[in-house]
C-alpha cells in the first residue's frame, strides 16, 4: 500500500471497480436492516416464524440469513485483493516473474501429492482433517483444487519456456525436450489425482498454450526451425506420452480414468443436489441468502433422502451458487467480469509476441478458474484466488505493463538499428 500510486488506480479503473463492487456487495449484506424491511425479503418467512414462535419479535437483521459465514467470506476477500493491489504495480517483467513462480509452487504440490500416496491415507502429510483421504490432493483438501493448479501449469509453463526461447543463446532443442518433460509431469500428477474435471481441465489447458505459442510465435522464428528436428521430438513426446497412459491404467494408477468408468452420473450428489439448490436459489432471488451463506441456508432445502454424513459445503457450481447467495447483484458483477475478459480478448490481437503471450497466460488461468467453477468452488480456495487475481491483472492494456520491459525491447531494437547502419 504504501508504493500505490494514483496511476496505478486510474490506469487499471476497471479491475479496482470490479474488485471494490465485490467488497460493497458483501459490506451490504452486513448492514443490520429494520424488521419490516428483512423480513419482507424472499425466503425469510422461516426466520420469521422462529423469532414468532421463540417471543424474540422483530428485531434487526443484516440481509444475510447467515451473518457469521458472511463475516467469513468477507475476510476471504483480503488475500485476492491483497494480490490484485500489489499486481498492479508490477511490471511485465515483473509479472511473468510472478507467474512463473507458480511453477515451483505446482512442482511443490505435484511432489507432495505423489507422497501422499505412497503413505498412510489418515497419515500427517494430509493437511487438512477434512479432505479427501488417499488421494492425491498436494497442499490442498480437494482433489479438484489441486487439478486446477496443475492444469494451470501447461501456461506458466508455456510461459517460462516462451522467456528462455528468446534468449538466443538457448538451445531451441533443449526449449522443446523442457516442454516435453514438463507436460509429462503434469499428464502425470493429473492421472493420479483422481478429478475428473480436472481431466477437463488439463486438456483445455494443454490445448489454450498450444495455440497460444502458436498465436504468439513470431513468423521468423518459426521459419527459423529445425523441421525434422521438431517434428522428432514432438512425435518422441507422443510415443512418450502414449506410453505413460498405458502404464497408468496398466498397474490401476490412473485413478481419473477409474472413476470416470466406475461412477455413474446420476449417483453424484452434486447432481442429486441440484434440484434442492435451484428451489433455494428461486426462494430467496433475487437479493440471495447472503455472500458465503450457502451450508446452512441449504440445511434448509435439504431433504430427507439426502441427509447423509457427507455435507454440502457449497453448490459445487460456484456460477450457480453465487448468483442464489448474490441475487441480482452477484450475476451483475459476474457479467461484468466477463465483459472485461472479452474487450481484453479483442485487444489481445493487437499487441506484440511479448504482451500477447503474458496476457494469453492471464487469460488461460481465469478460463481454467471458470471451467472449474462449473462443477466445484475452486476460486474460494485462497490459492486459487491468487491464481485468478494475477490472470485478472495480466489483461491490462500493454503499455500500462510497460515500465522496464518496454525500455529493454527498445533498446535491442535501437542496437539493431545501429549493427544494420554499420
Amino acid at each position: 500500500m504504501l508504493t500505490l500510486k494514483r496511476e496505478h488506480l486510474t490506469e487499471n479503473w476497471a479491475i479496482i471497480a470490479w474488485s471494490t463492487a465485490i467488497l460493497i456487495l458483501v459490506i451490504s449484506h452486513l448492514v443490520p436492516l429494520p424488521p419490516q424491511i428483512w423480513q419482507s425479503l424472499p425466503g425469510r418467512q422461516i426466520i420469521v416464524e422462529i423469532d414468532e414462535v421463540t417471543g424474540i419479535g422483530p428485531v434487526w437483521r443484516p440481509l444475510s440469513m447467515a451473518p457469521k459465514w458472511t463475516w467469513n467470506a468477507l475476510w476471504s476477500l483480503a488475500t485476492p485483493l491483497a494480490v490484485i493491489l500489489f499486481a498492479i504495480q508490477l511490471s511485465a517483467r515483473e509479472l511473468r516473474l510472478a507467474l512463473t513462480s507458480v511453477g515451483l509452487v505446482v512442482v511443490l504440490s505435484a511432489i507432495l501429492a505423489v507422497a501422499q500416496l505412497a503413505s498412510d491415507p489418515e497419515g500427517p502429510l494430509y493437511l487438512y482433517a477434512v479432505t479427501n483421504n488417499g488421494s492425491a490432493v498436494g497442499l490442498f483438501a480437494n482433489r479438484n483444487h489441486q487439478a486446477l493448479l496443475l492444469a494451470a501449469g501447461f501456461p506458466v509453463l508455456g510461459l517460462w519456456l516462451a522467456q528462455l526461447s528468446a534468449r538466443r543463446r538457448t538451445n531451441a532443442l533443449l526449449i522443446r525436450v523442457a516442454w516435453i518433460s514438463g507436460a509429462l509431469f503434469i499428464i502425470a500428477s493429473l492421472l493420479v489425482n483422481g478429478s475428473r474435471s480436472g481431466l477437463v481441465m488439463g486438456i483445455c489447458a494443454a490445448v489454450m498454450t498450444w495455440a497460444l505459442s502458436l498465436f504468439s510465435a513470431h513468423p521468423v522464428e518459426q521459419r527459423a526451425q529445425d523441421r525434422i528436428m521438431r517434428w522428432l521430438t514432438w512425435g518422441g513426446g507422443a510415443i512418450l506420452l502414449v506410453f505413460l497412459i498405458a502404464s497408468a491404467v496398466s498397474s490401476d494408477r490412473a485413478v481419473v480414468f477409474s472413476r470416470l468408468m466406475n461412477s455413474e452420473l446420476v449417483d453424484d450428489a452434486r447432481i442429486r443436489n441440484l434440484p434442492a439448490t435451484v428451489e433455494m436459489l428461486r426462494d430467496v432471488f433475487p437479493w440471495g441468502s447472503g455472500i458465503g451463506s450457502f451450508q446452512p441456508v441449504f440445511q434448509i432445502y435439504e431433504g430427507d433422502a439426502m441427509i447423509s454424513p457427507v455435507y454440502m459445503n457449497h453448490a459445487h457450481n460456484d456460477w450457480l451458487e453465487a448468483i442464489a447467495t448474490g441475487g441480482i447483484p452477484a450475476a451483475l458483477l459476474l457479467i461484468a467480469l466477463l465483459v472485461i475478459v472479452v474487450f481484453q480478448v479483442f485487444a489481445l490481437a493487437r499487441r506484440n509476441g511479448s504482451d500477447r503471450l503474458l496476457c494469453g497466460t492471464g487469460l488461460i488461468l481465469l478460463l481454467l478458474c471458470a471451467i472449474g467453477s462449473l462443477s466445484d468452488y475452486p476460486v474460494r480456495v485462497p490459492a486459487i484466488a491468487v491464481l485468478m487475481a494475477l490472470g485478472l491483472v495480466c489483461l491490462r492494456p500493454p503499455r500500462l505493463q510497460s515500465d522496464g520491459a518496454t525500455v529493454q525491447v527498445m533498446t535491442q531494437q535501437n542496437r539493431r538499428k545501429h549493427s544494420y547502419a554499420a
